[in-house]
C-alpha cells in the first residue's frame, strides 16, 4: 500500500497525466513521419506509485494525443496494452521494468503493430518493420527512464513503497542500458539531421536550376 489519500492520488495522477500528455505533444522527430514520444514514462511511474488502474488511466489520456499526431487510434491501444502488461507484471512480483517492456514488444507489441498497421492500415512490410523497431526502442527507452526515476530516487519511499529492484544490481543494469541506448539515439538523431540537411540542399539546388 502507499501513503496517499484519495485526494492526493487524484492530484498526483492529474499531474502525471498532464506530464504524459506533454511528453507526447513534445514529440522528437527522428525521421520523416517517425517521432519519439515520452508519455509512457509517466504512465509507468503512475503504475509504480498508484497501481494498475491509475496508471492505465494516465496511459490512455496521455496517449490520446497520438490520435492527433498520427491520425489514427491504434497507437493509443498499443500503449494502453503496454501499460496493462507492465502493471500485471509488477503485480506478479516482477520488477525489472526494462526487461518487462522488452518482453511486451517481443510477445505482444510487435503483433499489435502488424495487426493494426499492416492488417488494418495496409502498410507495406518495410513500413511495418520500421514502426515496430521505432516503437520498441521508444518504449524500452521510456521504461528505462521510468525505472531510474522509480528505483533510484526517493519517490517510492515517499509513496510508502519499497521495491526489491532498487539495488546496486539494478542501478548497474540501468546504467549499462543507458550507456548503450543514449549513444545509439544520439547517432540516430545526428544521421537524421544530416539526411535532412542533404535533402534540403538537393531541393535548393533543383529550385535554383
Amino acid at each position: 500500500m502507499n501513503n496517499f489519500s484519495t485526494p492526493k492520488k487524484l492530484a498526483i495522477a492529474a499531474t502525471l497525466m498532464a506530464l504524459g500528455f506533454a511528453g507526447n505533444y513534445l514529440a522528437l522527430p527522428v525521421a520523416y513521419s517517425v517521432a519519439f514520444i515520452f508519455g509512457s514514462i509517466f504512465s509507468i511511474i503512475t503504475i509504480g506509485l498508484l497501481g494498475t488502474w491509475w496508471g492505465l488511466g494516465v496511459a490512455i489520456v496521455a496517449s490520446s494525443y497520438t490520435a492527433i499526431l498520427w491520425n489514427h487510434p491504434y497507437a493509443l491501444i498499443i500503449f494502453a496494452m503496454e501499460a496493462l502488461w507492465i502493471a500485471i507484471a509488477l503485480r506478479r512480483g516482477k520488477s525489472n521494468l526494462v526487461l518487462i517492456d522488452v518482453l511486451f514488444w517481443l510477445c505482444v507489441g510487435s503483433l499489435l503493430v502488424v495487426l493494426f498497421y499492416g492488417g488494418i492500415m495496409h502498410l507495406n512490410a518495410q513500413a511495418v518493420t520500421i514502426i515496430i523497431l521505432k516503437q520498441a526502442i521508444n518504449g524500452v527507452f521510456n521504461a528505462l527512464i521510468a525505472s531510474l526515476i522509480l528505483y533510484q530516487t526517493p519517490i517510492c519511499r515517499i509513496a510508502g513503497k519499497e521495491y526489491a529492484e532498487s539495488s546496486y544490481k539494478t542501478l548497474l543494469f540501468n546504467v549499462i542500458c543507458a550507456f548503450l541506448m543514449f549513444p545509439a539515439l544520439s547517432l540516430l538523431l545526428h544521421q537524421n539531421y544530416q539526411e535532412n540537411t542533404s535533402l534540403n540542399k538537393q531541393v535548393a539546388t533543383r529550385i535554383q536550376k
